[in-house]
């Protein structure tokens, strides 16, 4: 799925590499290539990083550059989340504020599909325990019936297809 989502990135970074003979010896080229051809790639990760993350990784990084001894406060403007610079931050910022945006969201659908798994768990307990059935165990009944109801909603391809939609206008 990765390398389905990620073609026309790859793509674009590939036909730069092609178009300007990217020395990988030369630093300059290096740069330029990191700079110039790299550029779908930082649009790719500045477009789906939460701009608060993007945010706080770049101040994290100015305090990490800053020439001041440890002790003295250096006066610095504050930066608006909504400003250019989410589009303008470097590789570096990015890269930690895409990958914790993608965790959280993963974290989000991990609950989502948890919770009426959850739901099925307590009725499964509940109607044990009204038969009087307290030592049997629920989960030798929950589990069945957990996974006819993932199987009978389609659950991978309302996951799949989850996924790849949020992704999808990156080919357009």
């Amino acid at each position: 799925m990765t390398a389905f989502v990620m073609m026309p990135i790859f793509n674009q970074v590939q036909q730069y590499y092609s178009e300007h003979n990217v020395d990988l010896s030369n630093q300059a080229s290096m740069h330029a290539f990191l700079d110039d051809g790299l550029g779908a790639y930082r649009q790719y990760l500045a477009k789906y990083a939460e701009p608060e993350l993007v945010e706080f990784f770049g101040e994290l990084q100015d305090a990490q550059l800053r020439e001041h001894p440890p002790g003295v406060e250096s006066p610095r403007p504050h930066r608006d989340v909504e400003s250019d610079y989410v589009e303008q931050a470097p590789l570096l910022v990015l890269l930690p504020a895409y990958a914790l945006s993608e965790l959280k969201s993963a974290f989000k659908i991990g609950f989502y599909i948890y919770l009426p798994f959850l739901v099925v768990d307590m009725l499964i307990s509940n109607i044990l325990l009204a038969l009087g059935m307290m030592m049997m165990s629920p989960v030798t009944i929950a589990l069945p019936i957990k996974l006819i109801l993932f199987v009978l909603l389609d659950g991978w391809e309302k996951l799949v297809k989850g996924l790849v939609l949020q992704y999808i206008d990156l080919a357009k």
